[in-house]
């Protein structure tokens, strides 16, 4: 459980990048940021300390000014969760009044008309988002519009909110660096993550960004390491940070393993000739994986969850469930979908 926190911290460290930041607002803030100087984009300190209260701190703070001088800056404040949190609402409605406090002149507008705070909540768990995200939540579907024009867009949503492992995550913007980056969270195999790095890499040498490039190659390590991909270890202990082609020859040379198993054993031609002892291979592989990460209590809960297995690609899904769950649970939960 303490390695939660240490990924919350290689994302933050990602999203201290511009590049990063400017990704996050173009690919899913909505249209209007068309009208961000994204050059004006500044880190600010997410920490508050209101006279005769406690001190709060966000997780990260930007500042980014609008084309049009007559309009008050934007301040974006960013949350990372690993798991579900019932106050964030309120967390985010106390962050934005304690940032619109504490704005200078220079970020209101021309008639001292308080900046814009917009609140995004990066949500990497895989347990569904039940905390509500906005005032409209607490009531009846039926009053939301009403909600909307009686206190504005803040009063009806506090935070937007981007579940990157919920479903199919927030969805898929070509050329950003942040949407592969969610894409490559959502990997369920090393053969997707592998195409995902090199979708990467690509984006990355267009950049012409060596720190962002360093910064992407250790983040990618440490979250396809936290997540149990194997080929890693290994690497790692060569070298802390790995580049990003060795992560993609590690996932590669994992994929070129598990093929020749395949073929080594017969799992081909079992599922060709139907024969019951093929099926009985795959179910005895995936057992053996889930018996050395979770124990043999998942092991037997299985059961009947594995009649099903009887071809490869299926076989790689459920391999990729025993390596990304984190727990005996999620994996049942997890095969049960498949």
């Amino acid at each position: 459980m303490a390695e939660r926190p240490r990924h919350d911290e290689a994302y933050k460290h990602l999203f201290t990048h511009r590049r990063i930041v400017e990704d996050l607002l173009r690919g899913y803030a909505g249209d209007w940021t068309r009208m961000l100087d994204f050059s004006t984009m500044e880190q600010l300190s997410g920490e508050f300390v209101p006279p005769g209260l406690i001190r709060r701190s966000a997780d990260m703070l930007w500042r980014v000014r609008f084309r049009d001088p007559l309009i008050p800056s934007l301040f974006l404040q960013i949350e990372f969760q690993a798991m579900p949190d019932i106050t964030m609402g309120k967390r985010a409605d106390e962050y934005a009044n304690l940032t619109i406090l504490a704005a200078d002149e220079k970020d209101r507008g021309p008639n001292g008309e308080p900046p814009f705070v917009f609140s995004l909540v990066v949500y990497n768990g895989r347990p569904a988002w039940k905390a509500p995200t906005g005032v409209a939540d607490l009531v009846g579907p039926g009053s939301a519009h009403a909600l909307r024009e009686l206190l504005g867009f803040r009063g009806h949503r506090w935070y937007l909110l981007l579940g990157v492992r919920i479903g199919r995550g927030p969805g898929i913007v070509p050329g950003n660096l942040v949407s592969a980056a969610f894409a490559l969270e959502r990997a369920g195999s090393p053969t997707e993550a592998a195409r995902t790095v090199g979708e990467l890499e690509e984006l990355l040498d267009n950049a012409g960004d060596e720190d962002l490039r360093a910064r992407f190659a250790e983040w990618i390590a440490y979250v396809m390491r936290l997540r149990g991909f194997p080929g890693l270890e290994t690497q790692r202990s060569k070298r802390e940070v790995m580049t990003l082609g060795e992560i993609r020859t590690a996932f590669a040379d994992q994929v070129k393993e598990w093929t020749d198993r395949w073929h080594r054993e017969g799992f081909e031609e079992g599922i060709e000739r139907g024969r019951e002892e093929g099926r009985e291979e795959y179910r005895a592989l995936v057992r053996q994986l889930a018996e050395r990460k979770f124990g043999p209590e998942t092991v037997s809960a299985l059961g009947p969850l594995l009649d099903r297995l009887s071809d490869p690609d299926h076989v790689v899904n459920v391999v990729g469930a025993v390596i990304e769950s984190r727990t005996g649970h999620e994996f049942i939960a997890r095969l049960r979908t498949l």
